[in-house]
């Protein structure tokens, strides 16, 4: 896929106007899966060592080759400490609902096997994306869900606040 061209304003994951015509075009009210706009792929590294990094950050600089920041993909900055519900040493890429297989065929076979890989869309359901509608690659570890308790609680009253509902997944996406 070629990269978006930069007009100050970013593209694809990383655009609200992106969101907001995807979510125009799958509402969530006819089709909840429909809305599944961006799913997050968290990298899992342990904490112990620095070889564990190592292999993280090697494995970054390869996904970031194959998937290139565009219209398509977003990397996140790597956390050397537990981060949200992610226990151990994390970074994520985003990546956009068409690109599904084509990212996680890659994760499948490529992954190098000391590090585990947690999938999961980005809806309104956080704590559902993240304990229910989620795939392993590799070892599974134990998500932190406390801190996902409050989401669609938190969500809601954002709208109430006046913003939209693509505004909302934006703010919480990014």
């Amino acid at each position: 896929m070629a990269a978006a061209v930069s007009s100050g304003t970013p593209t694809g994951p990383r655009s609200l106007e992106a969101l907001r015509a995807h979510l125009a075009a799958y509402p969530i009210k006819d089709r909840p899966d429909a809305a599944v706009y961006v799913y997050h792929a968290h990298v899992h590294f342990s904490l112990d060592g620095e070889e564990p990094f190592e292999t993280a950050s090697a494995f970054k600089e390869r996904l970031q080759e194959r998937f290139p920041s565009s219209e398509h993909y977003f990397f996140g900055r790597t956390h050397r400490k537990p981060v949200g519900p992610h226990p151990v040493g994390s970074y994520e890429l985003v990546f956009t609902r068409p690109d599904y297989a084509d990212v996680v065929n890659f994760l499948t076979f490529n992954r190098p096997s000391s590090l585990s890989i947690f999938i999961h869309p980005h809806t309104f359901q956080s704590l559902e994306d993240h304990m229910d509608r989620a795939l392993w690659l590799g070892k599974p570890n134990e998500l932190v869900p406390t801190v996902l308790l409050n989401s669609e609680e938190r969500y809601s009253k954002e709208m109430e606040q006046g913003k939209d509902e693509a505004q909302v997944l934006w703010d919480h996406h990014t």
